[in-house]
């Protein structure tokens, strides 16, 4: 029961930001290019979920143990801090608008 109730919040957690994903996306992009976003969207989504499982297997592999969830966490804050880099990095939408 308690996992069942777990992954609920973290399910309403991730419809959430799935919103705000797609609400950025539709401000960053020219309505007539909303169909080839949308679709390089949910790509990107789909290949990171690959990745994820991927370095899940690579890092757990047959079992669990604590340097394996250490490794774990130094991956995540390495991505977490590339994303953080990446996001600072976007362009604004009315700095967008004006170049168009």
């Amino acid at each position: 029961m308690t996992i069942f109730l777990v992954l609920c919040v973290l399910g309403i957690a991730n419809g959430f930001n799935n919103l705000g994903m797609q609400t950025a996306l539709y401000d960053y992009v020219k309505k007539s290019e909303t169909g080839i976003a949308s679709g390089l969207f949910m790509t990107s989504r789909f290949i990171g979920t690959i990745l994820s499982s991927s370095l899940l297997a690579a890092l757990f592999g047959k079992n669990i143990t604590t340097p394996h969830l250490h490794s774990m966490a130094w991956v995540c804050a390495g991505l977490g801090v590339l994303m953080f880099v990446l996001t600072v990095r976007m362009p604004r939408a009315d700095k967008q608008e004006a170049v168009e």
